[in-house]
């Protein structure tokens, strides 16, 4: 009971001292590990704004920001519109209105554009025109990229390995054609 009295009259006393004085930070970060400094200054610091009660009262003062004010469709309508003219004159937003009679023609040439592009697409794909050969900049080794996708593999592409084999089969006459037939 010795010890029990003893650390009951310390706590007395350090109440009776922590009320005379008040809370002294310095002297308590002085006694503290160094991670324990870092964990009370996060705690002090940095905590308080991501806390569930911090995020869920910002979000309430959010929430009432927007129910006070109110919606003029008319107003956001008129002020688009005027930016639509403005965006028009300066050349920034580019506006037609073709006749009736063009639209059907315009949309042929868009979709045979389309499909022209498409075409070319599947071209370099299938002759493995799409991949290029780059320098890699930290490492300054060659790698392959595709235009298309935007892939980049080290080893050479199988579609390109595949062009060379038929290009070969064809410099010898067919008579080291690959076994697998290009399709």
């Amino acid at each position: 009971n010795g010890d029990g009295n003893k650390n009951e009259a310390l706590e007395k006393e350090f109440a009776a001292w922590q009320s005379k004085v008040g809370i002294d930070k310095d002297s308590i970060y002085a006694s503290l590990s160094p991670i324990e400094g870092y964990a009370l200054k996060f705690r002090e610091v940095i905590d308080p704004f991501y806390s569930d009660f911090f995020l869920s009262e910002e979000q309430q003062e959010v929430h009432f920001a927007i129910m006070e004010e109110e919606w003029n469709i008319d107003k956001i309508e008129a002020e688009k519109a005027l930016e639509e003219r403005r965006a028009m004159k300066e050349g920034d937003l580019l506006a037609t209105n073709p006749p009736l009679e063009k639209l059907q023609y315009q949309r042929q040439l868009y979709l045979r554009e389309k499909s022209r592009l498409r075409a070319k697409k599947k071209r370099r794909k299938l002759t493995g025109e799409n991949w290029i050969n780059k320098i890699d900049g930290r490492t300054k080794l060659p790698f392959f990229y595709n235009e298309d996708t935007g892939e980049a593999v080290w080893e050479k592409p199988q579609i390109l390995l595949e062009m060379e084999a038929e290009k070969m089969a064809l410099d010898k006459f067919w008579n080291a054609m690959p076994l697998k037939p290009l399709v």
